[in-house]
């Protein structure tokens, strides 16, 4: 999953320290995103602002399913998630729908650095 790879990737950098410190403490959230393009216009944004994220591509089909971003102040990256809703878990669940999501890890850093 590209959350564990971010954390790999990123283990040294001093954001991601602070999260994993106060991981309990921590905001977590899961956004919907409706579709490949709009996944992939979101990616093309956060490369072009220097936002370090992974879309996980599943494979045999080839479709991005996920996009996740490493911990940054809330601050930093708000404004490239504000138009994207919450994932309702419990509905998911029900309807066993399976959807595109974008895990966003923030917290107020600076607090813990």
């Amino acid at each position: 999953m590209p959350v564990q790879l971010l954390f790999y990737q990123f283990r040294d950098d001093a954001n991601v320290k602070a999260y994993t410190d106060k991981l309990d403490e921590m905001h977590k959230c899961i956004l919907e995103i409706n579709s490949e393009e709009q996944i992939n216009n979101l990616s093309k944004k956060l490369s072009e602002n220097g936002i370090d994220h992974k879309v996980w591509i599943e494979q045999p089909e080839n479709f991005p399913t996920c996009l996740a971003v490493k911990p940054y102040p809330k601050s930093d990256i708000k404004k490239y998630f504000n138009k994207f809703k919450t994932v309702k878990i419990k509905l998911l669940k029900i309807k066993n729908i399976l959807k595109t999501c974008v895990f966003s890890y923030t917290a107020d850093i600076d607090h813990y650095a």
